[in-house]
């Protein structure tokens, strides 16, 4: 396994870690060939912050019964609006008082999302304009369930 060959011991862009850049998992690679993303980069990115499935300090891992808004109703992962090396350990950071993190991959109209659920969409900037306060898309309890299949139905 790819994960057995990391050296976690050392920082993430060590000599070592760095050379292990080259077996990115096609998982993370772009979609579109022409997006000229530079090589062994990606644009997914898990979103944190308070109230996401990822909160910063966490101790202990998001567990399913906590999405009470509903998993096929939370994002977790998005494209950002820069590529990064697959393996840096960065996130993009959700502020529940400012706007969204930057989003957007190659796509002037929006961006691909993977929600809880396990399901992936393209979010179009368009749809979620609608929406009063767009960072509810990534909150797991707050309250304010936004229907993501619904909404985002072409």
């Amino acid at each position: 396994m790819l994960y057995e060959h990391f050296h976690l011991d050392e920082p993430w862009d060590s000599e070592h870690n760095r050379s292990l850049l080259k077996y990115m998992p096609d998982v993370f690679r772009c979609p579109v060939p022409e997006a000229n993303v530079r090589e062994y980069e990606t644009y997914y990115q898990s979103v944190t912050g308070e109230g996401t499935a990822f909160p910063p300090n966490a101790t202990q891992g998001t567990r399913l019964r906590d999405f009470l808004d509903g998993l096929a109703n939370t994002i977790l992962i998005v494209e950002g609006s820069e590529s990064v090396p697959w393996t840096k350990p960065i996130d993009l950071v959700l502020n529940k008082e400012g706007s969204l993190p930057p989003l957007g991959g190659p796509f002037a109209e929006g961006f691909f999302a993977a929600v809880a659920d396990g399901q992936t969409y393209f979010v179009f900037y368009e749809k979620i304009k609608s929406l009063e306060v767009p960072r509810v898309l990534f909150y797991i309890a707050d309250g304010h369930s936004v229907n993501l299949p619904e909404l985002l139905r072409r």
